[in-house]
Formats: structure tokens, sequence, C-alpha cells
């Protein structure tokens, strides 16, 4: 039944142009900030760690509530969930093959910043172990965004209120691993200081720090699957409770 849903949405994905308009949108923002603020070109040197990878989370946390809106529009709009509900499949699986569109929309539109690649190839010889664990970051990283995302899309039913929310939550998981928040928020309450070097371990730009350096933490990659199991289990969650109510 998975495989069925996610047949179904790909293609209605790529008939409302969802696919392609992410994948332009991702990837101009990618190559953009690249070349336009990362000086890259100035810098003369073949590594896409800072100049590339670091803008991701960033990027995503712009660009993902907007996906995952996507994934329950149509639904809303339509008898999709009077439709589901008189069919022997549990919510989570619906969820499961949403998000699967949603985690293949991710995968092209990383593939479509192939150019980056190429340009470091132009400037020397890069390292393709960093290159490889910097991709497979910011997948998880993406994918840990749109189950989040859809956990509040699924909360919220107006689409700009959680399309504002899903950005501010996915932003909020990157500024606690900024070492400059951390010192601000303990200088201005010290009492903070465990909770806030507790937010910085746990936050998603100190998730992301080992796979842009060009190794695959298995705690970091743990606590992303963990993220993302926890924002599909509330999308999922949500909706069973729905899905109950119509039943009374």
């Amino acid at each position: 039944m998975i495989y069925t849903i996610f047949k179904q949405d790909l293609r209605l994905w790529c008939l409302t142009s969802t696919i392609y308009l992410f994948v332009a949108v991702f990837s101009l923002f990618s190559l953009g900030a690249m070349f336009l603020l990362s000086g890259f070109v100035s810098a003369n040197r073949s590594d896409l760690t800072f100049a590339f990878f670091r803008w991701h989370p960033w990027i995503y946390a712009l660009v993902i509530p907007f996906l995952a809106m996507q994934v329950w529009s149509e639904e809303r709009r339509s008898s999709f969930f009077e439709l589901w509900f008189t069919k022997p499949v549990s919510m989570m699986e619906i969820v499961l093959a949403k998000f699967s569109v949603a985690a293949v929309t991710i995968l092209l539109a990383l593939l479509a910043t192939f150019p980056a690649v190429l340009v470091v190839v132009l400037y020397g010889s890069p390292d393709w172990g960093r290159i490889a664990t910097g991709y497979l970051g910011s997948f998880l990283i993406g994918c840990c965004f749109v189950a989040l995302s859809m956990g509040v899309s699924s909360l919220l039913k107006i689409s700009i209120g959680s399309y504002i929310a899903s950005v501010a939550f996915c932003s909020l998981l990157i500024v606690t691993g900024m070492a400059k928040v951390r010192d601000v928020v303990i200088e201005s309450v010290p009492q903070l200081r465990v909770l806030a070097d507790a937010f910085m371990q746990l936050s998603i730009r100190h998730q992301y720090d080992a796979f842009l350096y060009g190794s695959i933490a298995w705690s970091s990659v743990a606590s992303l699957l963990l993220l993302t199991a926890f924002g599909l289990f509330v999308n999922a969650t949500f909706f069973q409770s729905e899905r109950f109510r119509e039943r009374l």
C-alpha cells in the first residue's frame, strides 16, 4: 500500500510541477550562495565544505516547509481523508509514502547541484570523501526538516501559518548550534549554561559538522534519524486522531 500511494503522489507532483520547482529553487539558491556569497572564486580552493554545503541547512529551512505544505495541500482541498479513512491502511503507511516522495524530491535537488562538483574538479583535486559525506549529511538534514515540517503542517491547518512556524522551528535547530548564540545566552543568563550547551550538542549544525569534515559520526546519524522519526510520528498521530473522530 505504501508503494501504491508513493507512485500516485509522485505522479501528481510531476504533473503539478512541484518537483521541478523545488529542484530549480534549491539548486539556484545553493549555487548562488556558493558563487556569490562564499567568495568561492576568489578563494581559488577545490573545497565545497564552507562554500557550498555550509549553506544547505539554511536553504532547507526556507524551502523545505514549502515542500511539506505541498504534501498535504491537495488532500486538504479534496476528499482524500474521507477516502483513505475507509481503507484498510494505517495512517503511518500514508505518512511514510508521502515522506518518501518528498525525500526523492530532495535527492533530485541534490543531484541537480552537480555543477558545483564539476567546478571544484576544474579547480584541482577535490576530497571526494568530504563531498560524499557532505551530500549524505545534507540529504539526512533535508529529510529531517521535511518530517518535522510535516508534523508542524499537520498541527496548523492554515498554510501560511504552518510555513512560518516550520521556518522558525528549522531555523531554531540551526541557530542553537552557533557558538556566538551560545555565548550570548550564557553572558545574558549564566544559569542557562548547561541548557545552552545541551541545545548546542543537539542542534542540526552540530550534527552536520562531522559530515562536513569527511567523517560519518553514527551518533549524528542516529540523532537525525530520531528527529525524522519524531516528526513522522507526530504527523501520523495527529491524523490518526482525526481518523477516529471521523468514525465517531
